[in-house]
C-alpha cells in the first residue's frame, strides 16, 4: 500500500466543518477529469481497495517521466549514466505521454503550453467523501 498523504479534508481538520460549500483552487483535479485515466483508476482501485487520491495520477506520471528519462540517458550513454546524462535526457524529453495528457517542459521546466488549474467545490468535510467534490472549471493558463 502507498504511504497515505493527507487530504486537504484532513490537514483543514475542523475549521473545514464550517468550510463545506467553500471553493478552492488546485492543480490536481479529480483523477477522472484527465484524458487517459479510466485505465489508471480500475487498476489502482484494485491494487489499493480505493480510488485515487488527490495527486496520486501526478505522482505516477512524475515517476513515469523519471524512469523514461533514466532508460533514454542509459541508451545515450551506452550503460550506467551520470546524474547530468539524466538532467540532460529529462530536459530533452519531448511529447511524454502520460496519463494527465502529453506532457512537454519549457527551458525552466514549467509544464507547456499550459499548466491546468481547477475550480473545486467543498461538499463534504468527510475525507472519505473528498473525491466527491464538484469541479467547477479547469483552467489551462501559461506559464510566465
Amino acid at each position: 500500500m502507498p504511504r497515505r498523504i493527507s487530504t486537504h479534508a484532513e490537514i483543514a481538520g475542523e475549521t473545514l466543518l464550517a468550510g463545506a460549500g467553500s471553493y478552492y483552487v488546485a492543480v490536481a483535479g479529480p483523477t477522472k477529469e484527465y484524458p487517459n485515466t479510466a485505465k489508471f483508476i480500475e487498476d489502482y482501485t484494485a491494487k489499493f481497495g480505493a480510488e485515487p487520491e488527490p495527486y496520486a495520477v501526478q505522482a505516477y506520471d512524475a515517476a513515469g517521466i523519471c524512469v523514461q528519462s533514466i532508460a533514454d540517458a542509459a541508451t545515450a550513454a551506452g550503460g550506467l549514466p551520470t546524474r547530468a546524462d539524466v538532467v540532460a535526457a529529462m530536459e530533452a524529453l519531448k511529447d511524454y505521454q502520460a496519463v494527465v495528457g502529453t506532457i512537454n517542459f519549457n527551458e525552466k521546466g514549467d509544464i507547456i503550453p499550459t499548466a491546468r488549474y481547477f475550480i473545486i467545490k467543498v461538499v463534504s468535510a468527510d475525507p472519505a467523501l473528498w473525491s466527491s467534490n464538484e469541479l467547477l472549471a479547469a483552467l489551462d493558463l501559461p506559464p510566465e
